[in-house]
């Protein structure tokens, strides 16, 4: 049995089918940069391969029996574990999305013109996640979604309690930190204000300035705190 350069890209393209056509994952995936999907896809790619390697050999002998000697006969055992390697990842997202409606059907509706921020706003609040929205003008604030006002209509907005404003250079790239929110609130904590106290330190971005919206993890929050002026 030999694997060559190709059967190990078949491998890669298996696991990103994984990533790609399972809703949930692609979802995860929809706020990550291509280095983590390729990452991640080398890694359900290869433990496909790993799961399918101990079938493999008793699969060899149950489906011999069905398949004509002289067809099958020349073909590599190799070939037979990629082979395994594609239906399993198809198997495995069919079972995932079935598992997952709920994602499916979120990520349809981000996917639609103009309902990303909808959906993703939601889940946000939902998770009590954080989340950075950019605005026009370049403008961004990184905190948590507290309220969404009449986010039905054209006229709504996301109420956020921020951590960090900021706005974008020209090329887009790097954020420069214009305000930061994060003193402030640790000593609201040594103060212990309520939450409704604090909440005046909120702003409403309205719904028509928002450019994007993304929700963040917290190992990336803080890489992105750090990489601010």
């Amino acid at each position: 049995m030999s694997y060559t350069i190709p059967s190990l890209l078949v491998i890669a393209a298996v696991g990103y089918l994984v990533v790609d056509g399972t809703y949930a994952i692609r979802f995860y995936h929809s706020r990550l940069s291509g280095y983590h999907v390729f990452f991640h896809s080398a890694i359900v790619g290869l433990l496909l391969f790993a799961a399918t390697a101990v079938a493999v050999k008793p699969l060899h002998f149950r489906i011999e029996p069905f398949v004509d000697p002289l067809m099958y006969k020349d073909v590599d055992p190799a070939v037979t574990h990629l082979v395994l390697v594609f239906l399993a990842g198809v198997l495995l997202a069919g079972l995932i999305n079935l598992l997952r409606r709920k994602d499916a059907e979120e990520l349809k509706a981000m996917e639609a013109e103009g309902n990303h921020v909808d959906v993703l706003s939601n889940r946000a609040m939902e998770a009590g996640s954080p989340v950075q929205v950019s605005m026009k003008e370049n403008n961004v604030y990184v905190g948590y979604i507290l309220v969404r006002q009449n986010f039905d209509s054209a006229r709504g907005a996301l109420v956020l309690l921020p951590i960090f404003q900021a706005y974008r250079d020209q090329d887009g790239l790097k954020l420069h930190s214009a305000s930061n929110y994060i003193e402030r609130y640790g000593r609201i904590l040594e103060a212990n204000e309520s939450i409704e106290e604090a909440a005046h330190g909120t702003v409403a971005i309205s719904k028509s300035e928002i450019t994007a919206l993304e929700i963040l993890n917290y190992d990336y929050l803080v890489e992105l705190i750090r990489a601010s002026d």
